[in-house]
């Protein structure tokens, strides 16, 4: 494919097939460099090879939650344009915690990040903690992970302040989270998901003004 230097493209993905990396869809949009369309296309096909990097995970992540558009985005963007010829690691990128070079911990907390968040982000071998309080998230990504694909070890996830309506699939996190706050959400009802996090011993679900009915009798 030759993609000339001043053209323009985003990646649509046929409806439901978010985890089928390989059947991305090019559409001409004068909204996103080439630089990223380029940078998206190699991470597809990488993807359908191999499990991705913690930085092309990440990098699949800034894409997907419009990070042309965030408060702050040092290191993200840099590695987003192929500015960093030097591939700084991803543990000096904005908002990244590591430890022993593997990432652990995100908080992008209130940095305008809008849209779904990549699924391959929950993937990620040693990642505990997850705030992305504070956003304009409509989709956790909770759903696509593969049955015998290795889950995060996450222990705190943190997404109140946003747009989500549901929690489907966060059931894979059954075994090791213990910290969930979904408060001033656009759930209509208390998700039933939370019923299956077995050892979750912190919930915040407050200011939820669409929700009605009552409560599941799943509790306790």
């Amino acid at each position: 494919i030759l993609i000339r230097s001043d053209t323009n493209f985003s990646i649509n993905q046929r409806q439901h097939t978010e985890e089928q990396l390989c059947s991305w869809q090019l559409v001409c949009d004068h909204s996103i460099p080439s630089s990223m369309f380029v940078l998206a296309a190699l991470l597809s096909l990488a993807s359908c090879s191999q499990a991705l990097s913690d930085r092309d995970t990440l990098l699949r992540f800034y894409i997907f939650t419009n990070g042309k558009r965030w408060f702050n985005s040092t290191g993200w963007q840099e590695a987003a344009d192929g500015a960093d010829s030097e591939k700084s690691p991803v543990c000096s990128w904005y908002g990244v915690t590591c430890e022993q070079d593997a990432v652990t911990g995100l908080d992008l907390s209130a940095n305008n990040l809008k849209g779904k968040v990549a699924h391959h982000l929950w993937a990620m071998p040693s990642l505990t903690s997850v705030n992305l309080e504070d956003n304009l998230i409509d989709d956790a990504g909770f759903e696509g992970l593969e049955d015998g694909e290795e889950k995060a070890p996450i222990k705190e996830i943190i997404l109140a302040d946003n747009e989500l309506t549901s929690l489907a699939g966060i059931e894979f996190a059954s075994e090791t989270l213990r910290t969930l706050r979904i408060s001033s959400n656009d759930f209509d009802r208390l998700p039933q998901e939370i019923f299956q996090l077995k050892h979750l011993k912190s919930l915040a679900a407050a200011n939820m003004a669409g929700m009605t009915g009552t409560l599941s009798t799943m509790i306790g």
